[in-house]
């Protein structure tokens, strides 16, 4: 009996016995719950269970190392991918940040230019009472003396009707 080592090291398709023969490579199954082994080793292909996820898909060797590596590239570019997203999404919010402080400054340079114009126009308030004030008083006295004038004239008016109808 050959030993796997002489087994693989044998060239079928050359001379011998098997000449011009196509030699199937060596078959693997892949079961439905996603783990695989040979028919002979690990799980057994022919073996029954109770589970109905234990049914089995016989493939060559070669695929499913196919297979797997490709599911192994597939993960490493999702998981890349993943990194790379995440890199973007950070890179997203510090620019937003960056974005909400400059206008977190901007509003409160605004509220000081108003506050600062609020109080200026206070002050002109302000000025313009103290100015009005005197003024205001000074009407206020003028109209005083203008309602008694008018109460004066009223006196001499009547006085002049009496006197003059007595002649």
């Amino acid at each position: 009996m050959l030993s796997l080592q002489e087994a693989t090291q044998l060239d079928f398709a050359g001379e011998g016995w098997l000449a011009g023969m196509d030699v199937a490579a060596p078959v693997v199954g892949i079961w439905l719950d996603g783990s695989s082994g040979t028919a002979d080793g690990g799980r057994n292909a022919m073996s029954s269970s109770s589970a109905e996820t234990d049914t089995c898909i016989m493939a060559p060797a070669a695929d499913v190392a196919l297979a797997d590596e490709e599911e192994a590239e597939r993960r490493l570019r999702r998981r890349m991918s993943n990194r790379e997203s995440a890199r973007r999404s950070r890179a997203r919010k510090l620019r937003r940040a960056e974005e909400l402080q400059v206008a977190l400054q901007a509003l409160r340079d605004e509220k000081r230019a108003m506050a600062a114009k609020l109080d200026a126009v206070v002050r002109r308030v302000l000025a313009a009472r103290l100015d009005t004030a005197p003024l205001q008083a000074e009407a206020c006295a003028l109209r005083r003396r203008l309602d008694e004038a008018h109460s004066c004239a009223a006196v001499l008016v009547e006085m002049s009707q009496l006197l003059g109808s007595g002649h």
